[in-house]
């Protein structure tokens, strides 16, 4: 037994310190998909940053010592939770290539529909781990109990001590969270650079947990300069009257065609990679080569990579931009709101049906709270799907079951429609033994499960490719007009050599899907190739090429997108748009209507 107090205290401290840097290597291990090679030396490269997160570690468990008053349990408690955090982790970077973010948070009440895109056993495991670091913790307190024996206290004095040093501690944690949760300081506290651009570069540059502190910014959601009723109100009735000014247009009516807008999941063309990934001499999307040959097409810049469909989702339907709320707006914002203008609201005040069409949960990203936010009447979910062909041993409904549940839709409504179909057959993982053969081998990757993993994606996109075919000649028959905006919303995340090649150029492919415009009648443009651009743009897109009538906010899209038509963080990295009014007031309408007062609403949902 220790008799002297004081050197319990530093024993203990010792022993916090300690546990403190092994907390931040393990969570290092776990960030590098549990290389304990590249967490050392990391750790090595970066010694003032590894003691920096040792010390904001050490207060984390501290203030859990302040709670449970075991020392033992109160880092078995917080090592715990990083085994947690790294799955988290480790599962979002096997599907996205990107690290998890605070916002992912956003999504714990869709874990039960998350579970379907990971390893069950793994999850066991992860469960079993969990288990026995709490029982060692609780056993290591148990021999050492007479060891670290505590002094005898009065019984009225515990409590308050107890209390009075969780408050201290709660305290002193929150004051160091205050401190970093502005990016600012803690970049002139640390003399860290944060990447805004690429958190797969920031977090292995500065940390798992620098880096995921430098993404609490509480300066993240902050109204832009220059917001007020006034001017909010000025830049919408401009809008209004360019909108109203413009009388060339068609009506919808007398365009008297279905809409179609088509998010292809992880929908990419290989071809363009071929020179950093070396696979069979094929094509693998032959029938979107020849689309592209006969109908209006371009490149999307996608802002996300491996992920974020709902960003993507949200900007082509809404003509807006994440670009200045880097958040998830569906989840985030939108689904705080009463309404929110978009095409599906646009078109209903023009006597066209809308309805979206999802072979996956309704829940997922809060779509069937979201979307009647932005003025659709209906949404089909897996549950209601007939048609349910899978692929192998894929766990989602293929892309020709979303097609043929997207047609039959068209064919039962007695009304011209415009629909929002998101597909899922391509969505991640991409497991080694999904189908009997990959018909494509990468030959140039040497990492066995990356290696799988692309193959199996192209395999998957392939498949994606004919089904599109097949679609298109059904509507090529199909006894009412319909015009089809086609994209991929970004690629999958198989590409890590890629997202952190040296050269901007090679870091952009990751982020450049395709896009088309098709029609079954005759679309009166001789316009082929489409500029490259972000989603937010592609509708605009649409409504001009079909020079019909559109929604009023787009009339400031004109501007910005002939301006700064890619509007996204990987493509600026450090920099940023070319400043303009057009950009100024883009920036100002976004808050206003998915963040602020919504003082332009009744003015451009007309």
């Amino acid at each position: 037994m220790i008799k002297n107090r004081r050197k319990q205290i530093l024993i203990k401290i010792l022993i916090l310190m300690a546990a403190a840097f092994f907390c931040v290597w393990l969570l290092e291990y776990r960030a590098r998909q549990n290389n304990a090679g590249a967490a050392f030396l990391w750790v090595a490269r970066n010694p003032f940053v590894c003691i920096c997160s040792a010390g904001i570690m050490f207060f984390v468990i501290l203030l859990f010592y302040g709670i449970f008053r075991k020392l033992f349990l109160s880092i078995g408690m917080v090592t715990a939770g990083i085994l947690i955090i790294g799955y988290i982790n480790i599962a979002k970077h096997s599907f996205r290539g990107v690290p998890v973010l605070p916002e992912d948070f956003a999504l714990t009440d869709q874990a039960g529909t998350l579970t379907k895109f990971v390893d069950f056993g793994s999850i066991v495991r992860l469960i079993i781990a969990v288990f026995l670091t709490i029982i060692l913790a609780i056993i290591l307190d148990s021999l050492t109990k007479k060891f670290f024996q505590k002094e005898k206290v009065a019984r009225k004095d515990r409590w308050w001590r107890r209390y009075l040093m969780m408050s201290r501690l709660a305290i002193v944690a929150v004051a160091v969270a205050g401190l970093l949760v502005t990016t600012k300081i803690t970049k002139i506290w640390f003399r860290q650079d944060f990447v805004a651009w690429s958190q797969v570069v920031n977090y292995d540059k500065n940390g798992f947990l620098l880096g995921f502190v430098s993404n609490i910014d509480s300066e993240k959601y902050s109204q832009p300069d220059g917001y007020t009723e006034q001017k909010i109100k000025d830049i919408a009735d401009r809008l209004a009257q360019k909108a109203k000014a413009d009388t060339k247009r068609k009506t919808l009516g007398s365009l008297d065609a279905n809409i179609l807008i088509v998010l292809n999941e992880s929908f990419y063309d290989p071809e363009i990679i071929r020179e950093y990934y070396d696979y069979t001499d094929t094509d693998v999307t032959p029938n979107l080569h020849n689309l592209q040959k006969t109908y209006p097409h371009g490149t999307m810049y996608s802002p996300e990579y491996g992920g974020g469909t709902a960003n993507i989702e949200y900007a082509v339907l809404t003509g807006l931009t994440n670009y200045w709320l880097d958040s998830i707006p569906y989840t985030n914002f939108i689904v705080n709101k009463s309404s929110v203008p978009s095409v599906a609201s646009f078109v209903n005040t023009n006597s066209l049906a809308t309805a979206t069409v999802h072979p996956f949960s309704g829940s997922m990203y809060k779509r069937d709270k979201v979307l009647p936010i932005l003025g659709f009447d209906d949404f089909v979910t897996e549950e209601e799907f007939i048609h349910r062909e899978k692929d192998g041993k894929s766990e989602y409904i293929n892309d020709r079951s979303a097609y043929q549940e997207t047609l039959d839709k068209l064919t039962e409504s007695s009304e011209k429609m415009l629909i929002s179909l998101i597909t899922m057959q391509n969505h991640a993982p991409y497991s080694e033994n999904e189908y009997s053969e990959n018909k494509f081998e990468v030959g140039n990757v040497e990492n066995t499960k990356e290696k799988s993993a692309i193959e199996t994606y192209l395999t998957t996109v392939n498949n994606a490719d004919k089904y599109l075919g097949e679609f298109i000649e059904k509507l090529n028959s199909f006894d009412e007009k319909t015009v089809v905006l086609f994209y991929g919303d970004h690629s999958a995340g198989v590409f890590p050599d890629l997202v952190s090649n040296e050269k901007k150029e090679a870091r952009e492919i990751t982020h450049k899907t395709p896009y088309f415009i098709y029609a079954n009648f005759d679309l009166d443009s001789d316009t082929k190739d489409l500029p490259e651009t972000t989603p937010n743009c592609l509708s605009n897109t649409l409504f001009n090429l079909l020079n019909v009538q559109k929604p009023t906010v787009f009339y400031l899209l004109d501007a910005v997108c002939e301006e700064s038509p890619v509007l996204a963080k990987t493509y600026y990295e450090d920099g940023g748009p070319f400043a303009s009014t057009a950009i100024s007031e883009y920036e100002l309408i976004t808050y206003d209507l998915v963040v602020g007062n919504q003082w332009s609403l009744d003015i451009l949902r007309k």
